[in-house]
C-alpha cells in the first residue's frame, strides 16, 4: 500500500513540476507576440468573417459590402479560430484592425492559450502512444515532457497557422489507427475516418493518404482471412466516415467556384517545387548548406558560394524560385481569375516535372533534409533517424499495427519532400511523433540490455 502511495506522490509531484515548466515556457512565448502575417493573416481574417458575416473568406471586411466567399485556404483551422473569437467576449468586442497590430496582441492571448493547450492535448495523445508501445510508465512520462515542453511547438502556438490543429490531429490519428489496427472495432474504424476528414480539411495533403490507409487494410485483410468480415465492415465505415464531410465541403466549393477541391494554393506550391528542379549544379551544393539550421554550415555558406547562386534559394530574393513561383501566380490570376489561375499553375508545373523527372528526384534529396530541422541539426538527426529507422523496421516485419501508427507521419515527410518546397514548419505536426520514436529506441535499447532481446514490455524502464 506504501509503495502505490509513494508511486502516486511521485506522478503528482512530477506532473506539478511538469505544469510549472509549461507555464514558464507558455509566458515567454506570449510576451514575444507579433501581429499575424502572411499567412497567419489569412487563417486570421477568414476567422472573423466566419463570426462576422457566417462566410468563408479571405476578403477583408468592408463596410460597403460583405466579403464574398472563397476557397483560399482549407476550413477547419479558420473554424477553429472562430469558435475561440465567439468563446471569448473581449474578442467578439475587439475592433478588426487590432488583429493586425502589434501594440495590440495582448488582447488576442485568449487564442494563444488555447492553441497553447492543443499542445498538451497533443502530449498526453504521444503519451497515450508510447504507453501502448512500450508499457513503460517512466518513458511515458518522458515522452509527455519531451512533447508538452517541445520549444518549436510552444512557439509556433504563438503564431495563427494551421500546423497548430494539424498537429493535434495528427497524432491523434496515428493514436486512433494503432488501436483500430490492435482491436479492429469498428468504432475506431469510423473515427479514424473522421480524424483524417479533420485533418483533410486542416493540411489538405492529407487526403491523399486515405488510400494508403485503406491499401493497408487491404493487405491485411488478403493476410488474415479470419478477420476479413470485420475489415470489410470497417472500410467501409472509415470510407463513409472520411467522404461524407470532406465530400460536403468539397460539394460547397463545386456549387460556388466549380472546383472539386479543398481549397486552392496547390499550384503555386507544386510551382516553387519545380522549379526549384532548374537548380544548377553549383546551386544543388549550395542547398545543403543554405536549408540547413545550423549556424556554422549557414556561416561558411559565402565563403563556398557567391551571391548569384545563393539567390536561386533566398525566397526573399525577387530571382529565387520562391518569388517567379508567386510572380507568375500574380499573372495568371490578372489573366483568367483566380478560379481559374492555380489550375493552369499546377498543369504548368506539372509539365515542368515531367520533363526532368530524374532532376525532380534528385531534387527531394536537398528539399528533405531541408523539412528534417525541426529542431538544431543535433536533435533533428537523432529524431528523423529514429523515426525512419524505425518505420522501416516495423515494414520489414510487417507489423500492421506499428505501421499504422507511423504511416501518417511518413506519408506527410515523403510528400512535402517530393510535391513541396520542403518548408521545416510542414514537418512541425510530426513533431510528437518523433519524440515517440526516439523514446521506442530507448525502449528497446533498454531491453536488449536486460534480457538480450528487443521485444517491447522488458528491461530496467518497464513498470512494475
Amino acid at each position: 500500500m506504501r509503495v502505490a502511495t509513494d508511486k502516486k506522490v511521485l506522478v503528482g509531484c512530477l506532473l506539478t513540476f511538469y505544469a510549472v515548466l509549461f507555464v514558464v515556457r507558455s509566458l515567454e512565448t506570449l510576451q514575444v507576440a507579433r501581429a499575424p502575417r502572411y499567412d497567419a493573416q489569412d487563417y486570421v481574417t477568414i476567422a472573423l468573417n466566419v463570426v462576422h458575416h457566417g462566410t468563408f473568406s479571405i476578403s477583408t471586411e468592408r463596410p460597403d459590402k460583405p466579403p464574398w466567399p472563397g476557397m483560399d485556404r482549407a476550413p477547419a483551422y479558420p473554424l477553429l479560430l472562430a469558435l475561440g473569437i465567439l468563446a471569448s467576449p473581449g474578442l467578439r468586442g475587439l475592433d478588426t484592425n487590432a488583429y493586425f497590430k502589434d501594440e495590440s496582441q495582448a488582447s488576442l492571448r485568449p487564442l494563444r492559450w488555447m492553441q497553447l493547450m492543443l499542445v498538451q492535448v497533443t502530449a498526453f495523445l504521444a503519451m497515450w502512444i508510447a504507453w501502448e508501445l512500450t508499457r513503460s510508465l517512466p518513458l511515458s512520462f518522458l515522452t509527455l515532457g519531451l512533447v508538452g515542453l517541445d520549444s518549436q511547438l510552444i512557439t509556433i502556438s504563438g503564431a495563427f497557422l494551421s500546423e497548430n490543429l494539424a498537429c493535434l490531429l495528427l497524432t491523434a490519428l496515428s493514436l486512433c489507427l494503432l488501436l483500430t489496427f490492435r482491436t479492429l472495432r469498428l468504432a475506431l474504424f469510423g473515427l479514424s475516418g473522421a480524424l483524417l476528414a479533420a485533418l483533410a480539411l486542416t493540411r489538405p495533403a492529407y487526403a491523399y493518404l486515405g488510400p494508403l490507409l485503406v491499401a493497408l487494410a487491404c493487405a491485411r485483410w488478403l493476410r488474415r482471412p479470419q478477420e476479413r468480415g470485420q475489415l470489410h465492415a470497417g472500410i467501409l465505415i472509415f470510407l463513409v466516415c472520411f467522404s461524407v464531410p470532406v465530400g460536403a465541403w468539397m460539394g460547397r466549393n463545386v456549387v460556388r467556384f466549380q472546383k472539386a477541391r479543398i481549397a486552392n494554393g496547390g499550384g503555386v506550391v507544386l510551382d516553387i517545387r519545380s522549379r526549384l528542379n532548374l537548380m544548377t549544379v553549383r546551386q544543388y551544393e549550395a542547398a545543403f548548406l543554405f536549408y540547413s539550421q545550423s549556424w556554422y554550415l549557414q556561416e561558411i555558406l559565402p565563403d563556398h558560394f557567391d551571391q548569384e547562386t545563393i539567390a536561386f534559394l533566398d525566397e526573399s530574393n525577387p530571382e529565387s524560385a520562391y518569388r517567379q513561383a508567386y510572380a507568375r501566380s500574380a499573372a495568371l490570376t490578372m489573366e483568367h481569375g483566380s478560379a481559374s489561375a492555380d489550375s493552369l499553375q499546377k498543369k504548368e508545373a506539372i509539365g515542368r516535372i515531367l520533363e526532368h523527372p530524374w532532376r525532380h528526384v534528385a531534387v527531394t534529396v536537398p528539399v528533405a533534409v531541408r523539412g528534417i530541422y525541426v529542431h538544431g541539426i543535433l536533435f533533428s538527426a537523432l529524431m528523423f533517424c529514429s523515426f525512419l529507422g524505425g518505420f522501416l523496421i516495423v515494414c520489414w516485419r510487417r507489423d500492421a499495427v506499428a505501421v499504422a501508427a507511423l504511416l501518417p507521419s511518413a506519408f506527410s515527410f515523403t510528400f512535402h519532400a517530393f510535391l513541396t518546397q520542403g518548408l521545416p514548419r510542414f514537418s512541425q505536426p510530426l513533431i510528437p511523433i518523433l519524440w515517440v520514436s526516439v523514446v521506442l529506441v530507448l525502449s528497446r535499447l533498454d531491453n536488449h540490455s536486460a534480457d538480450g532481446s528487443l521485444a517491447p514490455g522488458g528491461g530496467l524502464l518497464a513498470s512494475s
